[in-house]
């Protein structure tokens, strides 16, 4: 995994990467990656090869990203 921005992991769940993601903030370099688990249950899974850029993600039961997704900020 590669961060190149500010990443932020939050709650009682648990965040699980795949190889080889990067991790930045958005295309401005004004919002962070944000994961958030709002249950102890709570499971974030994110695929090998996966970019998250300045995105904000909260799960209560299960997210599941597949391989080799760009997921970014849309404002």
């Amino acid at each position: 995994m590669k961060i190149t921005g500010p990443l932020r992991i939050k709650g009682p769940g648990q965040v699980h990467f795949g190889a080889n993601c990067l991790i930045g903030c958005d295309a401005w370099g004004e919002s962070p990656t944000v994961i958030v688990t709002h249950t102890p249950r709570a499971r974030v899974d994110i695929g090998a090869g996966v970019t998250l850029r300045g995105t904000t993600i909260g799960c209560a039961a299960h997210i599941a990203i597949g391989d080799h997704c760009v997921i970014e900020n849309a404002n």
